[in-house]
Order: structure tokens, then C-alpha cells, then sequence
């Protein structure tokens, strides 16, 4: 999993993009199994992301405030980001912890970036970071996100499994067969 960063002050403007329109969520609904219903075949190995799940995992944490942006179309919604507040470094920092579907059109990627900058410059944010898996390393790219050198990334992480999964292991050493963020951690 890549870990990018940006500087809020060069980041592009919010504005919808392509016929998508981005809104503040605040709690999922029928939508997001919707969504999820449409998108969970396309990864093999991926967490489910339902209603259920994004209530539990960013909705009814107290004292977390994550916040979760909808992109919207004519269809029902495209995607989501979710992204929190935090200090990193002694910096004032926006933490991208998931955006979904992993293969979501390049206009839906971009309409939640923006979307998400826009807020982050409201509240004065110096700096965006995102754990995200590779599948959105060119979406990152396009709005000027940077890779972090390992020595400012932190731990690595690692991915434990028992020795039963031996014959899959081609498999499961494939990151392309995943779909990992932030939010699919314990480290919050």
C-alpha cells in the first residue's frame, strides 16, 4: 500500500466533474449497498463495504470525526471518499483512510479528490496524505499527490496468514488480486 502526500495550497478547486456532483454523507444508507452491490466481484481479495460496514467502521466511532463524501450521477452514486483530520509530522493534516470502488471512472476519482481538498482548505488543512492501495496511484498523480519516502512513511506494514494458504500463495502474494486503504487497518 503507497502512502501520498500533497500540499492542500496547490490542490485543485472543488467542482464537479463529468456529471458527477460530490455531497457530505452523513451516514451511509441504501445507496451505499447499492454501490457495493455493484462493485464487490471486481476485486478478489476486498472487504466488504456495505452500509452496515461504514457505519460501524467511520460512523459510530466516538471521539473520531471522519468525514464521507458521495459522487452522484444521474445512475445513483459512483463512489465515496472517506477522509479524517489528524496531525502528522506537526502538521495539520487531511487523511484520505478509503475511496471506492477500487476501478471507479477517472471523473468520479477526480470529482472526490476535489471534493475533498476543498474541504480540507476550509479548515486551514496544510497537507494531504492517502493509503491507498496502487489501483489509484495515477488518480493521486493527476491531482500533484507525491510518494513519501519510506523514511516519513512510518511502520510497513504486513499482512499475516497461516501456513494453511500454501498453495494459494502465488495468489495471495499478488497485490493486484487486493484492495487495501487505511481504513482497512487497525492503526487509526
Amino acid at each position: 500500500m503507497a502512502q501520498h502526500s500533497l500540499s492542500i495550497d496547490e490542490g485543485p478547486s472543488e467542482g464537479s466533474s463529468g456529471g458527477v456532483k460530490v455531497s457530505r454523507v452523513e451516514a451511509p444508507d441504501e445507496r451505499f449497498d447499492r454501490l457495493w452491490a455493484r462493485w464487490c466481484d471486481r476485486c478478489p481479495i476486498l472487504r466488504k463495504r456495505d452500509r452496515a460496514y461504514l457505519t460501524w467502521r467511520f460512523h459510530s466511532i466516538p471521539g473520531m470525526a471522519y468525514t464521507t463524501l458521495a459522487a452522484e450521477s444521474s445512475r445513483g452514486i459512483e463512489g465515496y471518499a472517506v477522509f479524517k483530520i489528524d496531525t502528522f509530522k506537526g502538521f495539520r493534516t487531511g487523511v484520505l483512510v478509503d475511496l471506492f470502488p477500487a476501478d471507479a471512472e477517472p471523473e468520479v476519482v477526480d470529482a472526490l479528490l476535489a471534493g475533498m481538498e476543498s474541504r480540507l482548505r476550509e479548515f486551514e488543512v496544510e497537507m494531504a496524505m492517502a493509503y491507498l492501495c496502487g489501483r489509484h496511484a495515477r488518480h493521486l498523480r493527476r491531482h500533484r499527490y507525491i510518494k513519501l519516502p519510506q523514511r516519513l512513511k512510518g511502520s510497513r506494514w504486513f499482512v499475516g496468514a497461516p501456513s494453511s494458504i500454501e498453495p494459494r500463495r502465488p495468489f495471495i502474494a499478488d497485490m493486484d488480486n487486493w484492495y487495501l486503504t487505511y481504513g482497512d487497518t487497525d492503526f487509526f
